[in-house]
């Protein structure tokens, strides 16, 4: 989806984020527009987490904003958090933790980048 005015051809924006939040926000239309599905079925199944839910979120839309657009700034924080609170005593459950997540870093770039060459393919064969 391109937004008119964004110069970044399928990033999302925060004003449409409310907007879907504040209409279609107890369906959990906001999500299915930030491409987080799972979250947008347990918000339709819930009516927006009982209504409680769909008032908390509106602090949190921006930052779902910028996870769907895979803001570096905001995934150095998210990285940053959660070397902050490792909270593991046990030594070897900690490096088998971050072993894994050096696997789900890897995956993450893999899918990225997947998803870069797919967006420049798409952008490619919509100019011809």
């Amino acid at each position: 989806m391109v937004i008119k005015g964004s110069s970044i051809p399928g990033k999302k924006s925060v004003l449409v984020a409310y907007l879907l939040w504040l209409f279609g926000g107890i369906f959990g239309v906001h999500h299915f527009y930030l491409r987080r599905d799972r979250h947008a079925f347990v918000w339709w199944t819930t009516l927006g987490g009982f209504g409680i839910g769909w008032l908390g979120e509106i602090l949190r839309i921006p930052r779902y904003v910028r996870d769907a657009n895979e803001d570096p700034k905001y995934m150095e924080e998210l990285v940053g958090r959660m070397v902050r609170n490792k909270k593991v005593k046990d030594h070897n459950l900690r490096r088998a933790a971050q072993e894994r997540f050096m696997d789900i870093q890897q995956a993450y770039e893999i899918l990225s980048n997947s998803k870069h060459r797919r967006h420049r393919r798409n952008k490619k064969d919509n100019s011809e």
